[in-house]
Formats: structure tokens, sequence, C-alpha cells
């Protein structure tokens, strides 16, 4: 047998082992294919009786505003992006069987004539607006229907980044929910209040849901990026999410009729130390007090370290950052903090939060 022979032979077979491997791959492609189709429609499947539809009726002076340019207190610290507000159908989630459905405040803020709500069975039903909070962008609506499907919660305090999601919102003609995917690209965003996505954020689908790949509530779709875009409601890739524990935090409040804009963001005064990661200290340590705020007011000291804000336990500078964000100029809080071994209290009247803040 010639080597010339041979090399044909081990050619042949070669071209045999790439055809077979190619037609391997191939099916492995597909299956992978086949189960994303199968993951996005049951996501979709398993959500969607609690998707619904918004129709909000303004009074005429606040729909011609709604057509210039004003400002958002959504995210305090993006507050100055230029947005129009959402003209036609929006979106809106079931959290509560006993009729209480969640969406944006952004969507329902305003002077307000009329809220309709359309269910997915197709049934419209007049909605009243029971509460809000423009700080964590989080509408209460109620309607007098019991019984309501309600998507089950998934676990969000272990979220990662890269993992797949999908935001699901209602398509204009309100027959059907539309779904888009992403992945999650950051988690605590705004000190924990929020997550980010990659998913296509806009008007007609934020106050939806967003989900994992088990169909399970992750939160309710918010904000849209600071792009040239978002001022028609486009998102250019980064979109904001408001965990559905955090939600839950706040609709206690919320059922008891809270209705805070939020518009004037707070401002304690201090100033923090540039490295604390050597520090075994808890609490948040003061190193400056600005001029004419609230803690040179209230008489707060250089070396302070502050360990309850508003009854929440303050372990460290993200702690009462946080607490800081949740509240609103004007507020009154009690704050606790140790100074030369002592520990004080103090009544504090929080501040306006100016256009380049400290905290």
């Amino acid at each position: 047998m010639n080597t010339s022979y041979m090399m044909k032979r081990l050619f042949g077979i070669l071209i045999i082992l790439t055809i077979a491997l190619s037609i391997v791959h191939s099916d492995e492609t597909k299956t992978d294919v086949s189960t994303l189709e199968e993951i996005y429609e049951r996501m979709a499947n398993t959500a969607s009786q609690s998707v619904v539809s918004i129709t909000v009726d303004r009074e005429s002076d606040e729909t011609e505003k709604a057509n210039e340019q004003e400002e958002t207190p959504i995210i305090p610290m993006m507050r100055s992006a230029p947005i129009k507000r959402p003209v036609g159908v929006v979106t809106g989630t079931i959290i509560d069987s006993d009729g209480y459905i969640v969406t944006t405040y952004f969507n329902i803020r305003g002077k307000l004539n009329k809220i309709t709500v359309t269910l997915a069975d197709g049934k419209k039903h007049d909605a009243k607006l029971i509460g809000y909070d423009g700080r964590r962008d989080i509408a209460l609506l109620k309607i007098d229907v019991y019984g309501l499907p309600v998507i089950k919660k998934g676990d969000v305090k272990n979220l990662k980044i890269g993992q797949m999601i999908v935001a699901m919102g209602i398509n204009p003609d309100s027959t059907a929910p539309t779904v888009t995917p992403g992945i999650i690209s950051a988690v605590n965003r705004f000190y924990g209040w929020f997550i980010q996505t990659d998913a296509r954020v806009n008007f007609g689908n934020v106050g939806g849901p967003l989900l994992n790949t088990n169909g399970e509530l992750l939160g309710i779709t918010c904000y849209s990026s600071d792009s040239p875009n978002f001022m028609w409601g486009q998102s250019s890739g980064v979109g904001f999410v408001t965990t559905i524990d955090k939600i839950e935090e706040t609709l206690p409040a919320l059922k008891k009729g809270k209705k805070s804009k939020g518009d004037k963001p707070a401002f304690l005064g201090v100033k923090f130390p540039q490295n604390t990661e050597d520090s075994d200290e808890e609490g948040a340590k003061i190193e400056g007090i600005l001029p004419d705020t609230a803690a040179e007011k209230a008489g707060l000291k250089n070396g302070d370290v502050i360990t309850e804000f508003d009854g929440r336990k303050v372990s460290s500078i993200v702690d009462l950052r946080q607490a800081i964000f949740l509240k609103s100029a004007g507020d009154r809080v009690k704050i606790k903090f140790t100074r030369d071994g002592k520990e004080v209290s103090k009544k504090i009247i929080l501040g306006d939060r100016p256009t380049r803040p400290t905290q």
C-alpha cells in the first residue's frame, strides 16, 4: 500500500469526521436554541396573567406640559435628565390578589381625572390611586377585584451579574404582553434599592415585572438611561429595576395612603474619610461638616460616628447614604452617634440636596 493511497484515505476520513462533528454541533445548537425558546415561553406564560395595562386620563393643562421636557425625581443623582411623560397605555403588575397593582410613580404623576386598568382577560376596571413614593418610583393602585393572580417572588439576595432575565410590558393595543430579554448588568445600584439591566426598558414596559428564568418576580422596571433618547422614553441599554424586597418594605405605607413626590432629595451635609477599608469601626465616621447644613445646625462634629439614622442601624457609610437617599428635604429624623465614647441622640431637620452634593 503506497504512501499516496494512505494520504488520500486519511484525508477522506478527516472529511467524514468533520462533517459528522458539524452535524453533531448543529444538533446541539438547535437543542440550545430550543431550550432558550422554551425558557422565554415559560417565563412569559407564567407571568402574563399578572401584567396589566393602565390608561391614565390627566387634566388638559398637565397633558400639554407632558409634551414638554421636565425633571424627574425618580433617582436624585439623575434628576436633571430631561424626560417626556408617557402618552397612551402604560404597564402595571398585580402585587396582591386583593386588587392591588404596582406601577411607576412617573406613569401616574400629574393631575388625574381617571385611571383605568385592563386585566389580561380584557376586562376594564376603574382604579384608585392609593399611594406613591417618587423617590423609589413606586405607585400603588387598587381595583375592586379579588382573587387576582400574583407572580411568585424570586430570590433577590443572590442575584448575579450576567444572570438572564426578561422584562415584561404591555402592547399598545392592550391585548397581550411584550417580552424583552436581557441580563442583569449590575446589582445594588443606588445604595441597594435598584438593579441595572440591559433589557430594553421604555415608556411602554416600565411598571412591568422583571423575571428570572423560572418566571419569578425580581422587581418592577422603572428608570430608563440618562441618554439623548431618554426624553422620548427609549433605552440605550441602561435600565433600572426596583427590587421586590424593597417594594414590599414600602407597600404597608403605601396601603395606608403615603403620597410623597420625592422631588426634594434630603441632604445632611457631612464628609467621610476617603479610605475606610482598614477601619474596624462600626458606623459612619464624619470627617468634615459643610457650612449652613443640617449637620452644622444640629451640632455634629468631626470624629462623630453615626450609628443610627431614623431608626435604621448604620454599620457603614453605605448604610447612612442609603438611609439619607430614602428621605426628603424637610423630613425630621432622629440620629444616634458616638462622641468621645458616649452615645448621643439628636433630632435633625434634613436640608435640600444641592446640585453637586457630598452627603
